[in-house]
């Protein structure tokens, strides 16, 4: 099973900011740690091309 995470970040500064704070670091080891899940990350930035939008 895949899930992925989309988030809509302004510029890639932010993101980069968001995620070295110490709370998103510890969250991450928890869930790393624990030992019922068996998870790998690739996390990537991306640049959007086509937008869909549901109206």
């Amino acid at each position: 099973m895949r899930f992925v995470q989309i988030a809509d970040w302004s510029w890639s500064l932010a993101l980069d900011r968001a995620t070295a704070g110490p709370e998103w670091l510890a969250s991450l080891r928890r869930m790393f740690d624990a030992s019922g899940l068996h998870i790998t990350s690739e996390p990537a930035g991306c640049r959007v091309v086509v937008r869909f939008e549901l109206v």
